[in-house]
């Protein structure tokens, strides 16, 4: 009998899934996120095992075909997620005449199995450039003109 199954063989517990937790799906940096950078953040969190992060192999053309998109965009999407600090790189990939190696990856929400360091999660403290928390909406004018009442 093994770990996670019952004594007939049959795995007990919740079937895996995917969890995104309110406090990343309310932060600055997932707000900022375009719909396809949030469909290549899921698609690679999709991978993660509970015991592999640090080691997901995801590669542009793996996530060009996955969410149907080509491999510039979903390039440009891992750019974004990794500067927003959803991502890092754990090992870069490379192409060579005979081997192709995928970029490793590791989610800064979950403890990295590679390292051995506990979550990150250094997409909690991205903010947008320049502005500091502030409104940047100019009030000095207004976009409806006034209207005085009829005399």
């Amino acid at each position: 009998m093994g770990k996670g199954q019952d004594k007939r063989g049959r795995q007990r517990g919740e079937p895996r899934h995917l969890r995104l937790y309110h406090s990343m799906l309310k932060c600055s940096a997932w707000n900022s996120l375009s719909a396809v950078e949030r469909c290549t953040y899921i698609a690679l969190a999709e991978r993660y095992n509970g015991s592999n992060n640090g080691f997901i192999c995801f590669s542009a053309r793996e996530g060009a075909e996955a969410l149907k998109v080509s491999k510039n965009t979903i390039s440009r999407a891992l750019s974004v997620l990794a500067e927003r600090g959803f991502i890092e790189v754990a090992e870069p990939g490379s192409f060579h005449v005979k081997v192709r190696h995928a970029t490793e990856y590791r989610l800064t929400a979950y403890a990295c199995d590679r390292a051995n360091r506990l979550p990150s999660k250094a997409f909690m403290q991205w903010r947008p450039v320049g502005t500091n928390g502030k409104n940047t909406v100019s009030l000095q004018t207004s976009t409806v003109p006034v209207m005085t009442p009829l005399s």
